[in-house]
Protein backbone atom coordinates (compact mmCIF):
# COMPACT_ATOMS: atom_id res chain seq x y z
CA UNK A 1 0.00 0.00 0.00
CA UNK A 2 1.56 3.38 -0.49
CA UNK A 3 2.20 5.52 1.80
CA UNK A 4 3.37 6.39 5.54
CA UNK A 5 1.85 5.89 8.52
CA UNK A 6 1.64 9.63 11.24
CA UNK A 7 0.31 9.40 14.91
CA UNK A 8 -2.18 12.29 16.04
CA UNK A 9 -5.50 12.25 18.19
CA UNK A 10 -8.31 9.88 16.78
CA UNK A 11 -11.83 11.16 15.58
CA UNK A 12 -13.90 9.40 13.02
CA UNK A 13 -13.88 11.53 9.76
CA UNK A 14 -18.36 12.25 9.96
CA UNK A 15 -17.86 13.11 13.91
CA UNK A 16 -14.66 15.51 12.78
CA UNK A 17 -17.01 17.41 10.38
CA UNK A 18 -19.31 17.84 13.09
CA UNK A 19 -16.88 19.19 15.65
CA UNK A 20 -15.51 21.38 12.77
CA UNK A 21 -19.02 22.87 11.64
CA UNK A 22 -19.96 23.65 15.76
CA UNK A 23 -16.04 25.65 16.20
CA UNK A 24 -15.76 26.92 12.53
CA UNK A 25 -18.69 28.26 11.60
CA UNK A 26 -21.96 30.40 12.57
CA UNK A 27 -24.58 28.14 14.37
CA UNK A 28 -27.13 30.35 13.34
CA UNK A 29 -26.44 29.84 9.75
CA UNK A 30 -29.58 27.03 8.43
CA UNK A 31 -29.91 25.86 4.84
CA UNK A 32 -33.05 28.24 4.17
CA UNK A 33 -30.75 31.59 5.45
CA UNK A 34 -29.92 33.80 2.72
CA UNK A 35 -26.53 33.37 1.12
CA UNK A 36 -26.25 29.99 2.64
CA UNK A 37 -28.36 28.02 0.23
CA UNK A 38 -26.89 24.97 -1.38
CA UNK A 39 -26.60 25.51 -5.12
CA UNK A 40 -28.88 21.97 -6.54
CA UNK A 41 -26.28 22.93 -9.72
CA UNK A 42 -23.24 21.73 -8.35
CA UNK A 43 -21.59 18.26 -8.45
CA UNK A 44 -24.14 16.05 -7.01
CA UNK A 45 -22.22 13.11 -4.81
CA UNK A 46 -24.55 10.84 -6.38
CA UNK A 47 -23.13 11.31 -9.56
CA UNK A 48 -19.57 10.54 -8.41
CA UNK A 49 -20.20 6.55 -8.17
CA UNK A 50 -22.91 6.00 -10.24
CA UNK A 51 -24.99 2.87 -9.45
CA UNK A 52 -23.81 1.16 -12.76
CA UNK A 53 -20.12 1.18 -11.33
CA UNK A 54 -20.86 0.50 -7.77
CA UNK A 55 -22.42 -2.71 -8.96
CA UNK A 56 -19.46 -4.19 -10.46
CA UNK A 57 -17.31 -2.46 -7.45
CA UNK A 58 -19.34 -4.18 -4.55
CA UNK A 59 -20.30 -7.14 -6.89
CA UNK A 60 -24.36 -7.13 -6.64
CA UNK A 61 -26.70 -4.44 -7.36
CA UNK A 62 -27.23 -1.21 -5.50
CA UNK A 63 -30.92 -0.08 -4.33
CA UNK A 64 -31.78 3.53 -4.76
CA UNK A 65 -29.56 6.22 -3.07
CA UNK A 66 -29.95 7.75 0.27
CA UNK A 67 -29.40 11.53 0.25
CA UNK A 68 -28.61 13.86 3.40
CA UNK A 69 -26.75 17.35 3.67
CA UNK A 70 -25.06 18.60 6.72
CA UNK A 71 -26.05 22.47 6.84
CA UNK A 72 -23.84 23.79 8.64
CA UNK A 73 -20.36 22.91 6.23
CA UNK A 74 -22.57 22.47 3.17
CA UNK A 75 -20.99 18.61 2.71
CA UNK A 76 -23.70 16.12 0.33
CA UNK A 77 -23.89 12.96 1.17
CA UNK A 78 -24.89 10.10 -0.95
CA UNK A 79 -25.21 6.55 0.50
CA UNK A 80 -25.47 3.15 -1.15
CA UNK A 81 -26.16 -0.05 -0.08
CA UNK A 82 -26.28 -3.77 -2.34
CA UNK A 83 -29.38 -5.56 -2.78
CA UNK A 84 -28.84 -8.90 -2.05
CA UNK A 85 -25.04 -10.39 -2.45
CA UNK A 86 -22.90 -8.98 0.56
CA UNK A 87 -25.39 -7.97 3.38
CA UNK A 88 -22.94 -5.38 4.55
CA UNK A 89 -21.77 -4.05 1.63
CA UNK A 90 -21.67 -0.16 1.10
CA UNK A 91 -20.49 3.06 -0.22
CA UNK A 92 -21.09 6.35 1.18
CA UNK A 93 -19.85 9.84 -0.58
CA UNK A 94 -19.21 12.60 0.77
CA UNK A 95 -18.83 15.69 -1.10
CA UNK A 96 -18.07 19.19 0.46
CA UNK A 97 -17.56 22.15 -2.30
CA UNK A 98 -15.92 25.61 -1.63
CA UNK A 99 -19.62 27.07 -3.22
CA UNK A 100 -21.57 25.36 -0.70
CA UNK A 101 -19.74 25.95 2.40
CA UNK A 102 -21.93 28.78 4.29
CA UNK A 103 -19.73 32.13 4.88
CA UNK A 104 -18.33 32.70 6.88
CA UNK A 105 -17.14 28.93 7.13
CA UNK A 106 -13.78 26.76 6.62
CA UNK A 107 -12.77 26.23 3.20
CA UNK A 108 -12.68 22.35 1.82
CA UNK A 109 -9.34 22.37 1.59
CA UNK A 110 -9.45 23.44 5.72
CA UNK A 111 -11.76 20.84 6.25
CA UNK A 112 -9.65 17.91 4.92
CA UNK A 113 -6.78 19.27 6.85
CA UNK A 114 -8.27 19.31 10.33
CA UNK A 115 -10.04 16.02 9.39
CA UNK A 116 -6.16 15.07 8.40
CA UNK A 117 -4.88 16.35 11.76
CA UNK A 118 -7.19 14.44 13.76
CA UNK A 119 -6.93 11.00 12.35
CA UNK A 120 -4.46 9.02 14.82
CA UNK A 121 -3.32 6.25 12.55
CA UNK A 122 -3.31 7.45 9.01
CA UNK A 123 -2.00 5.79 5.44
CA UNK A 124 -1.19 8.49 3.26
CA UNK A 125 -2.01 7.63 -0.64
CA UNK A 126 0.04 9.25 -3.17
CA UNK A 127 -1.63 8.60 -6.23
CA UNK A 128 -5.36 9.92 -5.64
CA UNK A 129 -6.27 13.56 -6.10
CA UNK A 130 -3.59 16.51 -4.60
CA UNK A 131 -3.78 14.55 -1.38
CA UNK A 132 -5.21 11.68 0.03
CA UNK A 133 -5.04 9.30 3.25
CA UNK A 134 -7.21 6.45 4.68
CA UNK A 135 -7.87 6.73 8.10
CA UNK A 136 -11.01 5.12 10.29
CA UNK A 137 -13.76 6.03 8.79
CA UNK A 138 -12.48 5.88 5.28
CA UNK A 139 -10.82 7.60 2.01
CA UNK A 140 -10.35 11.19 2.44
CA UNK A 141 -9.26 13.18 -0.70
CA UNK A 142 -8.98 17.05 -1.57
CA UNK A 143 -9.41 17.16 -5.43
CA UNK A 144 -8.74 20.71 -6.33
CA UNK A 145 -10.83 22.87 -4.08
CA UNK A 146 -13.40 20.09 -3.75
CA UNK A 147 -13.58 17.34 -0.67
CA UNK A 148 -14.45 14.01 -0.67
CA UNK A 149 -15.07 10.77 1.69
CA UNK A 150 -15.84 7.53 0.87
CA UNK A 151 -16.68 5.28 3.35
CA UNK A 152 -17.42 1.15 2.53
CA UNK A 153 -16.79 -0.38 6.13
CA UNK A 154 -13.73 -1.43 8.49
CA UNK A 155 -10.45 0.00 6.90
CA UNK A 156 -8.49 -2.39 8.87
CA UNK A 157 -9.99 -5.00 6.29
CA UNK A 158 -7.81 -5.13 3.46
CA UNK A 159 -10.41 -5.89 1.38
CA UNK A 160 -12.43 -2.51 2.64
CA UNK A 161 -9.40 -0.58 1.49
CA UNK A 162 -9.14 -1.58 -1.65
CA UNK A 163 -12.85 -1.65 -2.49
CA UNK A 164 -12.45 2.27 -1.30
CA UNK A 165 -8.85 2.48 -3.26
CA UNK A 166 -10.80 1.78 -6.39
CA UNK A 167 -13.46 4.17 -5.70
CA UNK A 168 -11.52 7.09 -5.50
CA UNK A 169 -9.84 5.77 -9.06
CA UNK A 170 -13.54 5.68 -10.20
CA UNK A 171 -14.50 9.08 -8.35
CA UNK A 172 -11.11 10.90 -10.17
CA UNK A 173 -12.09 9.52 -13.66
CA UNK A 174 -15.91 10.77 -13.31
CA UNK A 175 -14.72 14.18 -12.26
CA UNK A 176 -12.08 14.07 -15.33
CA UNK A 177 -15.05 12.95 -17.67
CA UNK A 178 -17.37 15.93 -16.25
CA UNK A 179 -14.54 18.28 -16.39
CA UNK A 180 -14.09 17.68 -20.32
CA UNK A 181 -17.91 17.64 -21.22
CA UNK A 182 -18.49 14.19 -21.25
CA UNK A 183 -21.89 13.48 -19.02
CA UNK A 184 -23.08 11.06 -16.97
CA UNK A 185 -24.32 7.81 -19.04
CA UNK A 186 -26.42 6.63 -15.99
CA UNK A 187 -28.73 9.40 -14.34
CA UNK A 188 -28.87 8.59 -11.08
CA UNK A 189 -32.56 8.49 -9.53
CA UNK A 190 -33.43 11.50 -6.95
Amino acid sequence: MDGQVNESPKFPPLLTLLILSFFLTDPRHTDTDTGTRLDPSRIDPCDLLPPHELETLLGAPVGLPVRSILVPLGTQLCAYETVGGDPGAFIQVSLTQAEDVPRPGPSPSDIFQKTRESMATRTEIDRLGDAAFIATGGLNMLIGEDFVQLAAGNTDRPEVRQRLLRAGEIVLDNLARRDDGVLSQDATPR
